[in-house]
């Protein structure tokens, strides 16, 4: 039979130790031990499952809240455009007018679509593994795209920075 970790009671035994204990004390045929220790093992499998399950839509959940957390920051970007044209500077690096230059509804789109492929994801994709490597690959990849943005909007500002104090 398959080793599996089963829980302990309040005393300390696990359901494979009491079924040994109630097959030792003749209250169990030897034939019932092995049925009762099969439908322990699958009820232990059907919790972990659950676990999974549960751990899987948490991390969906965080990373919907994540992306839903950074519209308030893409929603400042026109005032960098603002900013930047009022300033006068002239050109901006590649990487700034690009990030300028890209309409807000694509980037709302984008997180959008991001939020319903991790949700839709939980109903499709069986593996945990692949799922929670999934939601963790989706944090990573706003986190990434949120510093880009980022560096691309205060580069002109560390720029002038420079360029005041020498």
């Amino acid at each position: 039979m398959e080793e599996w970790k089963v829980g302990r009671t309040h005393d300390g035994m696990n359901g494979r130790d009491l079924v040994d204990e109630l097959v030792a004390g003749g209250r169990l045929r030897p034939e019932e031990a092995e049925l009762l220790n099969r439908e322990l093992l699958a009820a232990e499998r059907r919790g972990a499952a659950r676990a999974g399950k549960v751990l899987g839509w948490g991390t969906a959940i965080i990373v919907a809240l994540y992306c839903g957390l950074q519209v308030p920051w893409l929603l400042t970007i026109p005032s960098f455009t603002k900013m930047f044209s009022e300033m006068g500077l002239g050109s901006l690096p590649a990487l700034t007018e690009l990030v300028l230059s890209v309409p807000m509804w694509v980037y709302l789109t984008c997180g959008g679509l991001l939020v319903a492929a991790v949700v839709v994801k939980e109903a499709f994709v069986r593996s945990r593994i692949v799922n929670l490597t999934l939601n963790g690959a989706a944090i990573v990849a706003v986190m990434l795209a949120k510093a880009v943005v980022s560096w691309a909007l205060f580069m002109p500002m560390i720029d002038i920075t420079h360029r005041l104090g020498s």
